[in-house]
């Protein structure tokens, strides 16, 4: 997602989680406003991939460390608004809320570019495109998402395609105990 396992870096880099062990999400959205020069990005069902209870608490801590005690984890591309972690029926759920000066910079952190008079994000093998407001297509085994350059935002909501929820960790147990001592 987000070339999902680089753009989760976004979420603990910006809930920006810098993958120090096997943090992953199913569903990720984004929408960027260009005319306020703010965005915001939401992580459905944040898991560890780690079977391992050790593994699987190391991901957890990165991922509260990052989320709420690491406030300038992004070195002036973006700045945060809010950072959260937030239940949303058996999910740990995550959103950001950010600002920007440079709407190239915000573009940039989410891998989409300027070509061809138009903003292109080009998807990963392991991303499904689930909706957004910009064209979709695909050619010659490549997908993408297009939005004309005259666009005031840019919405994209995409899923992994490798997700396997047999094969993951919720967080959400963690996170939930974690609360009840804060």
């Amino acid at each position: 997602m987000m070339k999902i396992h680089n753009k989760i870096c976004f979420l603990i880099g910006c809930l920006t989680l810098t993958l120090i062990g096997c943090l992953s999400f199913e569903e990720v959205y984004l929408f960027i406003d260009l005319s306020k020069n703010v965005g915001e990005v939401r992580y459905v069902n944040i898991v560890s991939d780690s079977a391992d209870e050790e593994t699987i608490k190391g991901d957890f801590q990165a991922l509260i460390d990052l989320v709420y005690y690491d406030k300038d984890s992004n070195e002036g591309a973006v700045e945060f608004i809010s950072k959260k972690l937030y239940r949303k029926g058996t999910q740990l759920n995550g959103t950001i809320k950010f600002s920007f000066k440079e709407p190239e910079t915000a573009l940039n952190e989410f891998n989409i570019k300027i070509a061809d008079n138009k903003y292109v994000y080009e998807m990963g093998a392991d991303e499904v495109y689930k909706g957004g407001n910009g064209k979709y297509s695909e050619h010659n085994s490549k997908k993408a998402v297009k939005w004309d350059k005259q666009s005031k935002t840019i919405e994209l909501e995409i899923r992994s395609a490798s997700f396997d929820k047999t094969k993951t960790t919720s967080l959400l147990s963690h996170w939930l105990e974690w609360r009840k001592i804060r």
